[in-house]
């Protein structure tokens, strides 16, 4: 699920609707890196299983990840301006 979510919000979705319908237009996709047997979550279970993650435990456990997906970037900050990746300035 939350390779689902992490992917939509970057593709742009800005709600668990939203997550939920790019996931399933991007389902063959998504099988193809991770096990979805039962589809896409619907968009009331992303909003309920992500509601009990601890902010502060998910924060740093996305950092141990994407510090081992991109040492090189391992304690950057890289600044992502929502108004440049939507296409207005």
């Amino acid at each position: 699920m939350l390779v689902v979510v992490l992917c939509a919000i970057l593709a742009g979705a800005e709600s668990w609707s939203a997550s939920e319908l790019w996931g399933q237009e991007k389902l063959d996709w998504l099988r193809r890196h991770v096990q979805l047997r039962n589809g896409i979550p619907s968009h009331d279970t992303f909003g309920r299983v992500l509601a009990t993650l601890n902010p502060k435990q998910f924060e740093a456990c996305f950092m141990r990840w994407m510090s081992h997906l991109c040492p090189a970037l391992a304690g950057q900050v890289v600044a992502i301006r929502g108004k440049t990746v939507r296409g207005s300035h």
